[in-house]
């Protein structure tokens, strides 16, 4: 049963690898797709160095914004995976410490994610027609990463694997959508 256990364990690291490398592909292939639809150099009119801003606070805080964003991004990225991954060692599967380690992992990562998301995207709060691809994916990745955050805290109930489940699902909606549209 033990050598059982062990081999079912194995294979699940390279399936949660796979799908880590997976996400982020998609998401280098869906960026590289925005850089060649985006204009070239000789089309950009107006930049931070050709108004003289480089060494502004204007300059400091779009370089912020986008260091916010990436940590968002990627910060989500990881919970979803360590919250598949705390899905996939359940405490069925293998030991209760790796399960709660992971759980614990993707709840804090979920947390990150979405003060990294309110801080790098409060200035866009309400500036957009009512309902759009920004605002559903808001609406995912926050009920998503809710009930992440949620689940370590009823673990002896039996609601926490569906409480978990669907904040995993729920955020991992969320990121597809945002990638999808």
């Amino acid at each position: 049963m033990k050598q059982i256990q062990c081999f079912i364990i194995e294979i699940r690291i390279p399936l949660i690898v796979l799908l880590a490398i997976l996400i982020l592909s998609a998401s280098l292939s869906a960026e590289e797709q925005l850089l060649q639809s985006a204009p070239s150099n000789s089309q950009i009119v107006f930049s931070i160095e050709s108004l003289g801003l480089e060494g502004s606070s204007l300059s400091d805080e779009l370089g912020q914004a986008s260091l916010l964003s990436d940590l968002h991004k990627y910060f989500g990225y990881a919970a979803v995976v360590m919250g598949a991954a705390a899905g996939i060692f359940n405490p069925a599967v293998a030991d209760e410490d790796i399960h709660g380690v992971l759980g614990g992992g993707a709840a804090a990562l979920s947390a990150a994610t979405l003060g990294l998301g309110f801080a790098a995207h409060y200035d866009e709060i309400g500036t957009e027609p009512a309902w759009n691809s920004n605002l559903v994916h808001t609406i995912f990745g926050i009920t998503g990463g809710t009930l992440m955050i949620i689940a370590p805290f009823i673990s002896h109930s039996d609601l926490h694997p569906i409480v978990g489940g669907t904040g995993v699902v729920l955020m991992g909606t969320g990121i597809v959508w945002k990638l999808a549209f």
